[in-house]
């Protein structure tokens, strides 16, 4: 979702501690200076996207409502916008409701991910 951080500096050692954890927290606490992709505007200009996917859960204020902004637009104009379990370490959070629908389940993250995909869920 990020287009770019205006005042991140290559030569500040803190700014390339902060930006290469991809930590939302770390960029936010770091930077105010972040410019957004335009999604809406990509959508509109390629009429032939139906579904918008983010992979992590906004839990940072600045990224959760850049992308209730997306979920709004999505609705307003046909296009399906939905979370994706995340390919990152945060991953074994995301997979609490999956357990919960499923307790006896003893499928392994790497299965999960694929058995989501086999039914077209994610990707």
């Amino acid at each position: 979702m990020i287009y770019s951080i205006e005042e991140a500096d290559s030569q500040n050692p803190a700014h390339r501690e902060a930006l290469k954890s991809y930590s939302d927290a770390s960029i936010c606490r770091d930077f105010s200076e972040i410019t957004f992709t335009d999604i809406e505007e990509i959508i509109q200009r390629f009429p032939t996207i139906k579904q918008v996917y983010l992979s992590t859960q906004a839990t940072i204020e600045v990224f959760n409502t850049r992308w209730i902004e997306i979920e709004n637009f999505g609705l307003e104009n046909g296009v399906e916008v939905k979370w994706l379990l995340t390919p990152s370490a945060s991953a074994r959070f995301q997979m609490g409701t999956y357990k919960s629908d499923n307790p006896l389940d003893k499928t392994p993250l790497r299965n999960f991910i694929g058995f989501k995909n086999s039914l077209n869920y994610a990707f």
